[in-house]
Protein backbone atom coordinates (compact mmCIF):
# COMPACT_ATOMS: atom_id res chain seq x y z
CA UNK A 1 0.00 0.00 0.00
CA UNK A 2 3.42 2.36 0.16
CA UNK A 3 3.86 4.11 -3.03
CA UNK A 4 6.61 2.47 -4.90
CA UNK A 5 7.62 5.58 -6.67
CA UNK A 6 8.97 6.61 -2.99
CA UNK A 7 11.84 4.16 -2.59
CA UNK A 8 13.22 5.97 0.05
CA UNK A 9 10.29 4.90 2.16
CA UNK A 10 10.22 1.19 1.73
CA UNK A 11 11.56 0.67 5.01
CA UNK A 12 9.45 0.89 7.93
CA UNK A 13 11.90 2.66 10.60
CA UNK A 14 12.15 5.59 7.73
CA UNK A 15 8.29 5.79 6.99
CA UNK A 16 7.90 5.83 11.24
CA UNK A 17 10.65 8.53 11.51
CA UNK A 18 8.84 10.82 8.65
CA UNK A 19 5.45 10.57 10.78
CA UNK A 20 7.07 11.92 13.72
CA UNK A 21 8.46 14.44 11.54
CA UNK A 22 5.15 15.41 9.78
CA UNK A 23 3.15 15.75 12.60
CA UNK A 24 5.90 17.87 14.54
CA UNK A 25 5.70 20.19 11.49
CA UNK A 26 1.27 20.11 11.94
CA UNK A 27 2.12 20.92 15.79
CA UNK A 28 4.24 24.19 14.30
CA UNK A 29 1.58 24.57 11.98
CA UNK A 30 -1.07 25.01 14.11
CA UNK A 31 0.65 27.19 17.11
CA UNK A 32 1.39 29.37 14.34
CA UNK A 33 -2.07 29.61 12.93
CA UNK A 34 -3.88 29.74 16.27
CA UNK A 35 -1.04 31.54 18.04
CA UNK A 36 0.48 33.51 16.13
CA UNK A 37 0.44 37.50 17.14
CA UNK A 38 -2.52 39.00 15.36
CA UNK A 39 -0.04 41.63 13.47
CA UNK A 40 2.23 38.81 12.56
CA UNK A 41 0.70 37.88 8.85
CA UNK A 42 3.49 35.71 7.94
CA UNK A 43 2.81 33.22 11.41
CA UNK A 44 -0.59 32.82 9.57
CA UNK A 45 0.62 32.54 6.53
CA UNK A 46 3.14 29.77 7.30
CA UNK A 47 0.42 27.73 9.27
CA UNK A 48 -1.97 27.93 6.42
CA UNK A 49 0.89 26.74 4.01
CA UNK A 50 2.19 23.87 6.48
CA UNK A 51 -1.77 22.82 7.03
CA UNK A 52 -2.58 22.67 3.68
CA UNK A 53 0.55 21.57 1.84
CA UNK A 54 1.58 18.74 4.46
CA UNK A 55 -1.43 16.79 4.10
CA UNK A 56 -0.98 16.05 0.45
CA UNK A 57 2.61 14.92 1.10
CA UNK A 58 0.65 11.45 2.68
CA UNK A 59 -1.13 10.48 -0.23
CA UNK A 60 -3.88 8.13 -0.70
CA UNK A 61 -6.13 10.97 -2.26
CA UNK A 62 -3.74 12.23 -5.59
CA UNK A 63 -0.80 10.15 -7.07
CA UNK A 64 2.54 11.55 -5.80
CA UNK A 65 2.28 11.03 -2.17
CA UNK A 66 3.71 8.12 0.14
CA UNK A 67 0.46 6.42 0.31
CA UNK A 68 -0.58 4.65 -3.01
CA UNK A 69 -4.14 6.49 -4.41
CA UNK A 70 -6.93 4.60 -2.88
CA UNK A 71 -9.17 4.57 -5.98
CA UNK A 72 -7.67 3.93 -9.44
CA UNK A 73 -8.24 7.60 -11.17
CA UNK A 74 -7.87 7.61 -14.52
CA UNK A 75 -5.97 11.24 -15.54
CA UNK A 76 -6.53 11.90 -18.96
CA UNK A 77 -4.22 12.50 -21.08
CA UNK A 78 -4.07 15.89 -23.80
CA UNK A 79 -6.82 18.28 -22.66
CA UNK A 80 -5.94 21.77 -21.73
CA UNK A 81 -6.13 22.73 -18.11
CA UNK A 82 -9.28 24.94 -17.22
CA UNK A 83 -10.54 26.00 -14.03
CA UNK A 84 -12.68 22.67 -13.40
CA UNK A 85 -10.25 20.21 -15.06
CA UNK A 86 -7.12 20.25 -13.53
CA UNK A 87 -4.26 19.41 -15.97
CA UNK A 88 -3.35 15.60 -17.22
CA UNK A 89 -1.02 13.72 -15.35
CA UNK A 90 0.09 10.21 -15.85
CA UNK A 91 -0.71 7.48 -12.94
CA UNK A 92 1.91 5.30 -13.01
CA UNK A 93 0.66 3.39 -9.70
CA UNK A 94 -0.95 0.15 -9.69
CA UNK A 95 -4.31 -0.36 -8.31
CA UNK A 96 -4.73 -1.62 -4.70
CA UNK A 97 -4.75 -5.08 -4.25
CA UNK A 98 -7.32 -7.46 -2.34
CA UNK A 99 -4.99 -7.28 0.56
CA UNK A 100 -4.00 -3.88 0.10
CA UNK A 101 -8.16 -2.72 -0.17
CA UNK A 102 -8.83 -4.59 3.22
CA UNK A 103 -5.87 -2.96 4.96
CA UNK A 104 -6.70 0.25 3.93
CA UNK A 105 -10.32 -0.11 5.08
CA UNK A 106 -9.63 -1.32 8.15
CA UNK A 107 -6.79 1.20 9.06
CA UNK A 108 -9.79 3.58 7.93
CA UNK A 109 -12.26 2.63 10.34
CA UNK A 110 -9.94 2.41 13.23
CA UNK A 111 -8.36 6.08 12.44
CA UNK A 112 -12.44 7.13 12.28
CA UNK A 113 -13.59 5.17 15.27
CA UNK A 114 -10.34 6.50 17.28
CA UNK A 115 -11.08 10.36 16.03
CA UNK A 116 -15.09 10.14 16.93
CA UNK A 117 -14.22 9.19 20.52
CA UNK A 118 -11.60 11.88 20.38
CA UNK A 119 -14.35 14.14 19.20
CA UNK A 120 -16.46 12.97 22.23
CA UNK A 121 -13.39 13.73 24.80
CA UNK A 122 -13.13 17.42 22.97
CA UNK A 123 -17.02 17.54 23.61
CA UNK A 124 -16.27 17.30 26.93
CA UNK A 125 -13.92 19.16 27.84
CA UNK A 126 -15.20 22.19 25.90
CA UNK A 127 -18.35 21.50 27.42
CA UNK A 128 -16.30 21.96 31.20
CA UNK A 129 -14.70 24.66 29.96
CA UNK A 130 -18.28 26.24 29.11
CA UNK A 131 -19.30 25.80 32.65
CA UNK A 132 -15.89 27.48 34.30
CA UNK A 133 -14.45 29.82 31.43
CA UNK A 134 -16.56 31.20 29.15
CA UNK A 135 -13.83 33.89 28.12
CA UNK A 136 -11.51 31.09 26.22
CA UNK A 137 -14.55 29.16 23.95
CA UNK A 138 -13.78 31.12 21.02
CA UNK A 139 -10.19 30.20 20.76
CA UNK A 140 -10.53 26.40 22.40
CA UNK A 141 -13.21 25.74 19.43
CA UNK A 142 -11.22 27.00 16.84
CA UNK A 143 -8.48 24.86 18.55
CA UNK A 144 -10.55 21.89 18.64
CA UNK A 145 -11.79 22.08 15.46
CA UNK A 146 -8.52 22.16 14.01
CA UNK A 147 -7.52 19.53 15.70
CA UNK A 148 -10.17 17.47 14.70
CA UNK A 149 -10.08 18.31 11.05
CA UNK A 150 -5.88 17.12 11.16
CA UNK A 151 -6.85 13.63 12.27
CA UNK A 152 -9.79 13.16 9.76
CA UNK A 153 -7.55 14.50 6.64
CA UNK A 154 -4.14 12.52 7.97
CA UNK A 155 -4.64 9.78 10.47
CA UNK A 156 -6.07 6.94 8.60
CA UNK A 157 -2.61 8.25 6.47
CA UNK A 158 -0.09 7.93 9.17
CA UNK A 159 -1.36 4.57 10.70
CA UNK A 160 -0.69 3.05 7.54
CA UNK A 161 2.78 4.40 6.90
CA UNK A 162 3.22 3.62 10.71
CA UNK A 163 1.84 -0.01 10.73
CA UNK A 164 2.93 -1.25 6.66
CA UNK A 165 5.61 -3.90 6.42
CA UNK A 166 9.18 -3.39 4.88
CA UNK A 167 8.72 -3.55 1.60
CA UNK A 168 10.79 -5.78 -0.26
CA UNK A 169 13.33 -4.85 -3.20
CA UNK A 170 12.40 -5.39 -6.61
CA UNK A 171 14.38 -7.82 -8.50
Amino acid sequence: MISTSQKLFARRSVRRVSVVVYWCFMAVGLYELLFGSSSDVFGYIVGIVVLSNLTLRLGGVRIGGLVKPFRRVQWNRGEVQTLLHPAARSGTEAPLDERETGERDRMHFLAYTLTRWFALLLLAIYGLIAINFQTALRQTGSIFLCLLTLSLWSLPQTMILWTEPDMEPEK
